[in-house]
């Protein structure tokens, strides 16, 4: 319901559901030793069984890092390879989930990150003009019960910027039936990356609801803003 205080990143999401309840979903997940666990999902479909199959995303999350200690001391390719086996066994593959999970360390700014079939978070440092997109991982979560993962790690700096979204963002609509994009979302991240994790979260939200006037939402709105601070 509201970020953790971080003593080396600002982080700030946005969610909102296109029907009241929705199966978009993200997370953050503090632990004792300066790691941050980072999550954001979408399950196929819409409305309360969506939100009702999201509920089992989030509590799995939570059981099995809880279950697992500290970030150090685990392979994230394993969370999210137990966490597809149980969504299978769930859904008996009916159903799916796109997911991304990631642990940020506040001391060495390193982020390790696994990618299940989501779209690819945005990563742009604070001297590079173009986005890096995150892409290591695997298949969607709950489409086959024996999907492999893989993780990979990004050494983080100060002012760089992360940004996670699901498709609700980019493929809002306006009312020429145009969608928002995923250019235009980095040509936005680009304009506004000096703000606030805060302030760019608000100005992303406002500009897609500016785009999608005189429409209502087809898709849960969903993003994360992850900001290293300067030290």
């Amino acid at each position: 319901s509201r970020a953790p205080e971080c003593v080396s990143i600002e982080i700030a999401g946005f969610c909102e559901p296109a029907r009241g309840v929705g199966g978009d979903y993200y997370d953050f997940i503090s632990f004792d030793n300066s790691q941050l666990g980072l999550a954001i999902a979408d399950v196929a479909g819409k409305g309360m069984p969506a939100a009702l199959l999201m509920s089992t995303v989030q509590a799995t999350l939570r059981s099995l890092t809880a279950r697992n200690g500290t970030p150090a001391s685990y392979e994230l390719s394993s969370i999210v390879s137990k966490l597809n086996r149980l969504l299978f066994n769930t859904t008996n593959g009916e159903h799916y989930v796109t997911f991304f999970y990631a642990t940020f360390d506040q001391k060495t700014q390193i982020l390790t990150y696994v990618n299940a079939g989501h779209n690819p978070p945005l990563y742009l440092q604070d001297a590079a003009s173009e986005f890096r997109q995150l892409t290591s991982g695997g298949l969607v979560a709950g489409a086959f019960e024996h999907a492999a993962y893989e993780q990979e790690t990004v050494q983080m700096k100060p002012n760089d910027l992360l940004f996670l979204y699901t498709d609700g963002l980019s493929e809002a609509l306006n009312v020429e039936g145009e969608e928002f994009g995923s250019d235009r979302i980095m040509d936005t991240l680009k304009a506004i990356a000096s703000l606030s994790a805060d302030q760019i979260r608000d100005v992303v939200a406002r500009r897609v609801k500016e785009w999608c006037a005189g429409m209502s939402l087809y898709d849960d709105l969903t993003f994360v803003v992850m900001k290293v601070k300067e030290i």
